[in-house]
């Protein structure tokens, strides 16, 4: 699980409101992580986006690894239709 952060620096009466991604916490980091843009300490948590990717996230089959639904074609939130032609090959590779 990754933290994101949202720059709220302001310069000389901009928001930067820039996005990074952190693979801790702030507090865990010696040395504070800063904006790659203002280069202002990052200290606000986006828990909106956050809860936005934890929502839009899917657990089936088709990878070993959680993943966005519909990314591929044997996910189980995949929209398009499958040709019998895809649903053996998909069968084929998980016999090994």
């Amino acid at each position: 699980m990754s933290y994101l952060y949202r720059c709220k620096h302001s310069i000389k009466g901009v928001l930067c409101d820039k996005r990074r991604a952190l693979k801790h916490h702030h507090t865990w980091y010696i040395r504070k992580p800063k904006c790659k843009v203002c280069n202002s300490e990052l200290v606000y948590v986006d828990v909106w986006q956050m809860k936005k990717n934890k929502e839009n996230t899917c657990y089936c089959d088709a990878y070993h690894f959680p993943h966005r639904p519909g990314s591929s074609k044997m996910c189980t939130e995949y929209k398009g239709e499958l040709t019998q032609e895809e649903i053996n090959e998909f069968h084929e590779h998980q016999r090994g």
